[in-house]
């Protein structure tokens, strides 16, 4: 797995989505780097067309053994803790407290 932006992989996470065979997904992906931009190009498809022309090899990686992207963790730790502050108590101030601790230890968890 390669990490990539995350604008990246929501651009592949779309022609996943909306192509069904595995092989025409891998070949559509294979030819965006070589399309000419116009209009006719989709947001999507400019996304990655300027990753593969910047980043060739990780593209490819991204392609034949998938992807992950990369997530700001600063970024979104402050959101996961301004939208904790931002709720009620469910389940009381302590209990509470402990369930969104392990939620901040399995995100970081996950980020290594």
């Amino acid at each position: 797995m390669v990490r990539v932006p995350k604008k990246v992989a929501d651009a592949l996470d779309y022609y996943k989505q909306n192509t069904p065979n595995q092989d025409s997904l891998k070949i559509s992906l294979m030819a965006i780097p070589f399309l000419v931009p116009s209009n006719t190009l989709n947001d999507h498809s400019l996304v990655l067309r300027e990753f593969a022309l910047k980043q060739p090899g990780e593209y490819l990686q991204a392609i034949t053994n998938g992807y992950v992207p990369l997530i700001n963790t600063r970024e979104e730790l402050a959101n996961m803790i301004n939208d904790w502050l931002n709720k009620p108590y469910k389940d009381g101030e302590q209990k509470d407290i402990k369930q969104f601790a392990n939620k901040i230890f399995d995100f970081i968890k996950q980020q290594t």
